[in-house]
């Protein structure tokens, strides 16, 4: 399932938001999605648009926190556009079955992106009497402009982008986990 808004917004506060949610059930133990995602360095490997992510700082063993440096790159026939920023991504698993990363913007590279945050949420759950892993990818960014191709850009592509971004995590955890 998915839920998608692109909205123009008025004032100096941006002006255009996307927010995308999207959830599915995987075959993949939820230890596998965990292996994956802490290995924060090594996501620029398999994760669609992702084309950098360096640590920054770490604190915890196994994570809990990174200060993370990323830069996405989005090229759609003449529409092309890097995003370079750091966030604050935390990871939680203090809740038994269940695995939770977190992310905010802290600082803002290109002046391009105002605020961006979102969420990888995973639950171990049960049908049929088999172990499945339900998992949620949600993330909202507030752009500065609407520049022109990006809303067209996002609305395209955005669901898409979300639907690849999931089935990476799974192939790399299940890659992981094998």
């Amino acid at each position: 399932m998915v839920e998608s808004e692109v909205k123009k917004r008025s004032g100096p506060s941006g002006e255009l938001e996307s927010t995308v949610r999207m959830h599915g059930v995987f075959d993949t133990p939820i230890e596998a999605f965990e292996d994956a995602l802490r290995a924060v360095e090594e996501q620029d490997d398999y994760l669609p648009r992702l084309e950098e992510s360096e640590i920054i700082c770490s604190a915890g063993n196994p994570l809990e926190y990174v200060r993370l440096r990323q830069k996405l790159s989005f090229r759609f026939l003449s529409f092309g556009r890097d995003y370079e920023y750091v966030l604050h991504y935390f990871f939680d698993d203090q809740i038994p079955g269940t695995f939770v990363v977190w992310w905010q913007l802290a600082t803002a590279l290109d002046d391009q992106i105002l605020e961006t945050d979102g969420t990888w949420y995973f639950e171990e759950v049960v049908v049929g009497g088999r172990k499945y892993t339900y998992m949620t990818y949600a993330t909202r960014t507030l752009f500065r402009e609407e520049s022109l191709g990006l809303r067209t850009a996002i609305k395209q592509f955005g669901e898409h982008d979300l639907h690849n971004a999931m089935a990476a995590l799974n192939e790399e955890a299940r890659r992981r986990h094998r």
